[in-house]
């Protein structure tokens, strides 16, 4: 099955626990909502795009050419928090791997012939 509520939020958390978020209270509530269907690996891939863009946009600024050096100290001193509108962007982008219809049948095959035994 995939991720309920908590486990989305408990994914989110853990995935973005060492990464600059701006995200607030209010927001975390609008990831777990708008993340419904995702699966744990499509999460990931969100989140690790979520926080590139705010790379990206500082990379942007920086002058062609310039060193490697250069560029970490730009990107140590330049790079914004990942914020919601990051999230919105992203959910453009990543959708869901799974659709109803694979999760129902899926979910079907289980009945039939997966294991009885929970953990």
């Amino acid at each position: 099955p995939l991720p309920d509520a908590a486990s989305r939020m408990q994914i989110a958390t853990q995935l973005l626990q060492n990464e600059s978020n701006a995200l607030k209270d209010d927001d975390w509530q609008v990831v777990v909502k708008e993340t419904a269907g995702y699966s744990a690996a499509d999460l990931k891939s969100l989140f690790s795009e979520m926080v590139m863009i705010p790379v990206r946009e500082s990379l942007a600024m920086l002058a062609v050419g310039a060193g490697s050096e250069k560029v970490q100290q730009h990107l140590n001193k330049n790079v914004r928090p990942a914020c919601l509108q990051d999230f919105y962007k992203t959910l453009a982008i990543i959708r869901p791997s799974v659709g109803p219809d694979q999760l129902e049948a899926l979910e079907c095959w289980n009945r039939k012939f997966g294991s009885a035994l929970s953990l």
